[in-house]
């Protein structure tokens, strides 16, 4: 196939064009691979915010647990001052 010739200005133009358009493939691969950088990092954020919430959900519950073992067990006693009726006591459940 001949290669048609154009003129010089145009040529110019044209190659130009070509080194834009290869820079942009450059650019685009450079993107996709930081972008599968940034989506491990994003699985590896989230897995590590799933282990925190799950810690802190069994903090809370703890200390949940040890208010009600120290105060709410003895509490019911002033029930009567405020007119409260006392449902129930939860008894703690020893760990073996």
């Amino acid at each position: 196939m001949a290669k048609t010739q154009l003129r010089p200005e145009w040529q110019a133009a044209v190659d130009e064009i070509w080194a834009v358009l290869n820079r942009t493939a450059r650019t685009q691969e450079e993107t996709a691979e930081r972008m599968k950088e940034t989506d491990k990092r994003m699985e590896n954020l989230q897995k590590t915010v799933e282990r925190v919430t799950q810690n802190v959900g069994g903090l809370n519950r703890s200390l949940g647990e040890l208010i009600e073992t120290l105060i709410a067990a003895r509490l019911w006693e002033k029930f009567p001052a405020y007119i409260l009726k006392r449902a129930y006591q939860r008894m703690p459940i020893p760990v073996s």
